[in-house]
């Protein structure tokens, strides 16, 4: 086993290592599958409002369609296999969809 994969309801988390009687396994959580937004960016969306009630009164749909992902690959020189996190976003309008970095603030 080279690498573990698990999603977490709250956050996702880049690689990290454990370290095993074999060898390390990287581990990494690719975090729920759901629109997501951090703290700051929730907090210049709702201005000046109660968090709690805007969390209540926006929809889902107000919210970045971002869904964080991990990519597992062989690198084509080497052989060697590597996991990354990735963010998959897509246009409100449907279009331009493409994995992006997870940090990207689109």
């Amino acid at each position: 086993m080279r690498f573990f994969v698990y999603g977490h309801t709250h956050a996702f988390e880049t690689e990290w290592s454990v370290r095993t009687s074999q060898r390390p396994v990287g581990v990494l959580n690719d975090g729920a599958f759901q629109r997501v937004i951090d703290d700051e960016s929730f907090r210049a969306m709702v201005g000046d409002k109660n968090v709690g009630k805007a969390l209540r009164d926006r929809p889902l749909s107000d919210l970045p369609a971002c869904y964080t992902s991990v990519r597992i690959f062989e690198e084509p020189e080497s052989g060697l296999r590597r996991a990354e996190l990735r963010a998959w976003h897509l246009k409100e309008d449907g279009s331009g969809g493409g994995f992006i970095d997870v940090c990207d603030v689109r």
